[in-house]
């Protein structure tokens, strides 16, 4: 059985492929293998996929039709052996003793799931260096950081105060296969990493976080949370659902608020990149009110204290509740003209 099975979701990424696959391949861990998920790519990555499964035989290659990042990660999942589970995206890569660090981490206590930090690399070749606390997390002490995964209280000025994606960490094999725990597809809800976690973490009994920045993440033109697209509304309405579901179905209605604020929080973020996009008026008002009319905020209006809010988010959501389009029009022009 190898220590730790590493997959990747590929679809169209032939610039980006070689640079993550050697940084798997180099790993200073050596009992692993990687399965490489061709979903459906339309370039040179099937071929390349498949010369590296020639050249190495810890590497497996599963070709499907395209159906998503989600799907194509649970097709790693269905046929990994590994004793745990890693996730890599292909546009990504790690450093070379990434795995050797997160392995090592549970021979002593048997952790669940370890975590690592992350370089954040900008478009412009800028990094941001994204370190997690170095500690251990007790059984009593999980629920409350799936809760700042999720999001921070209504008092913080933050969104979240603990990393929700789940390619920087290991994850225990036996607790995935145990409890059948799958991604649902980016295609019909907005965040399939932080329902991953909902289902993952009440079932984990320790984790452990290292802050060491192993996991370079690196922005692109074409990567599915740097682009916007009209859908996402939507998605973000059913996700907030199948969030509320699922916390519910765990034990965990406490937590239906810090969903509320997730919903919140991206929904904000729209409304920015909207307004700040290169669409003509017509179309950001048109968007805007698409917005400001997502039956999510029926369920906000009704549960959520926005009167704790801080008094900036606080006017956003009025501005959102009655619909102020030509305000959220100037805001967001004068907070662009003065941040050049």
């Amino acid at each position: 059985m190898p220590k730790v099975s590493i997959i990747v979701p590929i679809y169209n990424v032939e610039r980006y492929l070689d640079r993550c696959v050697q940084s798997l391949l180099n790993q200073t861990l050596k009992d692993i293998e990687i399965i490489l998920v061709d979903d459906g790519s339309p370039d040179n990555c099937p071929t390349l996929c498949n010369e590296y499964a020639r050249k190495d035989s810890r590497i497996k290659v599963i070709h499907k039709k395209n159906a998503g990042l989600g799907f194509a990660r649970n097709s790693g999942l269905d046929i990994a052996n590994g004793e745990y589970i890693a996730f890599v995206d292909s546009d990504d890569y790690v450093s070379e003793n990434m795995y050797e660090q997160l392995y090592n981490e549970t021979v002593a206590q048997n952790f669940d799931i370890v975590y690592c930090g992350v370089n954040a690399q900008k478009r412009n070749g800028k990094i941001i260096r994204e370190h997690v606390t170095d500690r251990i997390i007790t059984k009593d002490e999980i629920i409350t950081v799936l809760g700042n995964m999720i999001a921070c209280d209504v008092h913080s000025k933050q969104e979240r105060s603990e990393p929700m994606s789940v390619w920087h960490a290991i994850y225990k094999t036996e607790i995935i296969d145990r409890y059948h725990i799958r991604f649902m597809s980016e295609r019909e809800i907005l965040s399939e990493d932080i329902l991953f976690d909902i289902q993952l973490l009440p079932h984990c009994k320790n984790i452990r976080f290292i802050p060491q920045a192993l996991y370079h993440y690196c922005y692109n033109n074409t990567s599915l949370t740097q682009t916007f697209s009209e859908d996402k509304l939507s998605r973000n309405l059913a996700l907030l659902q199948e969030m509320i579901f699922i916390l519910q179905k765990q034990g965990l209605a406490h937590l239906e608020q810090r969903a509320l604020r997730f919903f919140i929080g991206y929904n904000r973020v729209f409304l920015k990149n909207i307004l700040l996009s290169h669409y003509g008026y017509k179309k950001k008002k048109a968007l805007c009110h698409e917005l400001y009319n997502n039956k999510g905020w029926n369920i906000i209006f009704l549960k959520y204290p926005i009167s704790q809010m801080s008094l900036p988010h606080r006017f956003i959501l009025l501005t959102i509740k009655h619909k102020l389009f030509h305000i959220n029009f100037i805001i967001y022009k004068l907070l662009h003209y003065f941040q050049k």
